[in-house]
């Protein structure tokens, strides 16, 4: 279960981290001007207001689900970390993150001045205490 739930954990970073993204190219679209029509013929039928105000509903939309994937990694966070110092202390929640966050194990080994071999063997016993864990 406790496998489940640091999945869980980086699944909710990804999608965070996706609505981000989409949040970014949406407001980049609709702040850009528009390409002039050369062809003579006026431009659509829709009304400024109208296309405004759909863009600004949108932009709602991806606020209010930005900020319910905030909350669910917060609360998801605060799991990996009381894991985290059950099994050790702050290394280990480094190691968890780098794991979670799907980095290499460079990151580890410049981070906390480790060799490879040890990084290795202290991410494996971390999630190895976490699957032992009980729920």
């Amino acid at each position: 279960m406790n496998t489940q739930r640091l999945w869980e954990y980086q699944l909710a970073k990804k999608s965070l981290d996706r609505a981000v993204s989409v949040l970014r190219e949406f407001e980049e679209s609709v702040c850009s001007p528009r390409s002039p029509r050369y062809d003579g013929m006026p431009g659509g039928g829709r009304a400024a207001e109208t296309s405004l105000d759909a863009a600004l509903d949108r932009k709602g939309e991806l606020l209010r689900e930005i900020d319910e994937l905030k909350e669910t990694v917060s609360e998801k966070h605060r799991f990996v970390t009381a894991i985290a110092h059950a099994i050790g202390g702050d290394e280990e929640a480094y190691c968890i993150e780098v794991y979670i966050n799907g980095s290499s194990i460079k990151e580890t080994v410049r981070k906390l001045h480790i060799s490879r071999t040890t990084a290795y063997r202290l991410r494996h016993n971390i999630l190895s205490s976490v699957m032992a864990m009980p729920d």
